[in-house]
């Protein structure tokens, strides 16, 4: 009995290891997206000031 609650505290424990280096890579590819977004955003600005040369 002892032994299969140490087994299932290891898997728990597992599992929660793996949930928390899930969460931090959405967490970086959140940040890499929100950058992107910041880039396309600043490269329409750059469009629209240079449509006004023309």
């Amino acid at each position: 009995m002892e032994t299969e609650l140490e087994k299932m505290k290891a898997e728990m424990r597992d599992s929660a290891e793996s949930l928390m280096a899930a969460k931090v890579e959405a967490d970086q590819a959140e940040a890499k997206l929100q950058v992107l977004k910041l880039k396309l955003l600043a490269m329409k600005e750059i469009e629209a000031f240079l449509m006004g040369f023309l």
